[in-house]
């Protein structure tokens, strides 16, 4: 009997035992979940906070002189589209009194300000200010023509002034779209206007001032030109076997430089 009580307790000791493993495992098990679940959550917070500092960091605002190519009203919402050198984009209007108001035409220039989402491709349009300048002084420029002689191999070239508009980097100042151009007798020209009078070698925008000079005394007068960039402001036109070519540089000869400085700032 005494054996058979041994071998009763046991047993039961045995049992006992087994349930408690059975409990712990189930415990550890249990653990296991909500560790993985406690990183699961962990990692999509990670993600989502990556996610919402991206698109932070893709939107940027810029400030740039440009005109409306068009406007467009979709379900309720105004969108304008303006021209910029990554193409064109379309920019969300805050109100309608603003779509109302914008001229879109490549005539009227605008300093816009807009905010663009690089990863959505989205934009809207914070404030935009009809781009003047000063009636009596370069405005009346605006259209007119001048001669400037020989240039890039060519004799009796015109030059226009296209468009003149503010310098953003210097408010004081004005930046001129120029075209240079030739007379040739009614054919068509560059710019596909058949029967047209002018036959257009260059136009150059950003230009805050110009210089015509052989400089490598070769016979062929070129253009240099000062613009507005900061790394690289000077470009320099030449013909070369028949065809311009054009060179951006940070630096030109001293002179060269010394005088398109000097003219930006008459």
């Amino acid at each position: 009997m005494a054996c058979k009580k041994i071998s009763e307790t046991e047993e039961s000791e045995a049992a006992a035992r087994s349930l408690i493993d059975i409990a712990k495992q189930s415990q550890r098990r249990r653990g296991r979940r909500a560790a993985f679940a406690a990183a699961l959550v962990s990692l999509f917070a990670v993600m989502l906070v990556g996610a919402i500092l991206l698109l932070a960091c893709a939107s940027k605002e810029y400030t740039i002189n440009t005109t409306f190519v068009t406007k467009q009203q979709e379900a309720g919402d105004y969108y304008v589209f303006i021209q910029t050198e990554e193409g064109i984009l379309r920019l969300q209007c805050q109100d309608e009194g603003s779509f109302v108001q914008i001229i879109a035409n490549d005539s009227q220039h605008y300093q816009i300000t807009y905010r663009w989402n690089q990863v959505t491709k989205r934009g809207t349009l914070r404030s935009y200010e009809i781009d003047t300048v000063a009636l009596g002084s370069e405005k009346d420029q605006i259209g007119s023509s001048i001669g400037v002689g020989s240039l890039l191999g060519i004799e009796d070239v015109w030059m226009e002034y296209i468009y003149i508009y503010k310098d953003l980097q210097r408010p004081d100042s004005y930046l001129k779209y120029l075209g240079f151009y030739y007379l040739n007798d009614g054919h068509d020209d560059y710019e596909g206007n058949e029967g047209g009078h002018r036959f257009y070698l260059l136009k150059v925008e950003d230009c805050r001032s110009i210089l015509l000079r052989d400089h490598d005394s070769d016979g062929i007068v070129e253009l240099f030109v000062l613009t507005n960039d900061n790394l690289e402001p000077f470009r320099i036109y030449d013909m070369e076997n028949g065809s311009i070519s054009i060179q951006i540089k940070s630096v030109v000869a001293p002179d060269i430089a010394a005088e398109l400085q000097k003219n930006a700032q008459g």
